[in-house]
């Protein structure tokens, strides 16, 4: 994850700072590098906590035995695109003791969907909750009304008195103004809540969905891909 995204500034170096955590930073591409340097870095620093996305752990499903590495590591927190079932399966059967938690959010708005499996029960199809402090919900974008409990529309945020929230793409207030729905804050995504408050997310309004950050094709297709041998 760079630095210089919300994720990386925001979310994990401001994140941990504020606990007293410490963050360990390299310049590491596993698409360039071999996984098992994430592991070694992981072992050598004692990293308890690590956002990393889909793609990168599924190569480091390629690498044997990790628990050989003796990590410290309690936490993978992914995002980016959805998480498939086989990376959840590697990491409950595979890392000793370690938790996986989606969350799905854009750099306009970060973690508007959590799946913190401290505060509710994991799910594999829902993404997850909307935490304390964002109002969230799936809007007709139509008549601008909340669509009921089941019902795909869009993915939209109460914008009133979010300092989550971006202010304006700058220089270009046309692009701004097309992002919002009245007071709603429009991600551009589309999905569905069920009766038990847990978000769905099946992709971009516009046919395409997010593989490894950025939008690619329709996430069922990779979903469905990953799971033949």
């Amino acid at each position: 994850v760079s630095w210089a995204s919300t994720t990386g500034l925001l979310n994990i170096i401001f994140g941990m700072w504020h606990y007293g955590g410490s963050v360990v930073g390299y310049p590491i591409n596993l698409n360039e590098h071999e996984p098992e340097t994430a592991f070694e870095l992981m072992a050598e620093f004692g990293v308890t906590h690590i956002f990393i996305v889909p793609s990168a752990l599924r190569r480091m499903i390629r690498v044997q035995d990790p628990n050989k590495y003796q990590l410290s590591l309690s936490v993978i927190i992914s995002g980016g695109e959805r998480l498939t079932p086989e990376i959840i399966d590697w990491v409950e059967n595979s890392l000793n003791g370690v938790t996986i938690n989606e969350v799905y959010g854009m750099t306009e708005a970060s973690m508007l969907l959590v799946d913190c499996q401290t505060w509710y029960e994991k799910r594999v199809q829902p993404v997850g909750k909307a935490p304390p402090g964002h109002n969230l919900a799936i809007i007709d974008t139509e008549t601008g009304e909340e669509r009921p409990r089941g019902k795909t529309g869009a993915i939209a945020l109460h914008g009133e008195n979010n300092p989550a929230l971006f202010s304006e793409y700058v220089g270009m207030p046309e692009k701004t103004a097309e992002r919002w729905l009245g007071d709603w804050f429009l991600t551009g995504d589309l999905g569905k809540q069920d009766e038990d408050d847990y978000f769905h997310v099946f992709g971009r309004d516009d046919d395409v969905v997010i593989s490894s950050g950025y939008a690619l094709a329709p996430e069922e297709i990779e979903g469905a891909i990953a799971q033949h041998k």
